[in-house]
């Protein structure tokens, strides 16, 4: 879950810096130092999607990533 709140933190805060930001550091702060945060650009919008390390029980169960994608539509 940490990680899907990450991706629309970033994204909220790319809408009210208007993209001036630091994503990768907000993303550090809420999902630890490993979190990848990868921005995707398009025409009235950002993507950004997350990726957390999980690290796995002793059944090895739980995926190696869990990721978090969202979108901040930009307001003319």
């Amino acid at each position: 879950m940490v990680c899907q709140d990450a991706a629309n933190a970033a994204a909220r805060d790319l809408i009210i810096t208007r993209g001036k930001s630091d994503s990768q550091e907000l993303v550090h702060r809420m999902a630890g130092p490993h979190a990848q945060v990868r921005l995707s650009p398009s025409a009235g919008q950002t993507t950004v999607s997350v990726s957390c390390p999980v690290v796995a029980g002793p059944m090895g169960v739980l995926p190696a990533q869990v990721h978090g994608i969202a979108v901040a539509i930009w307001e003319e």
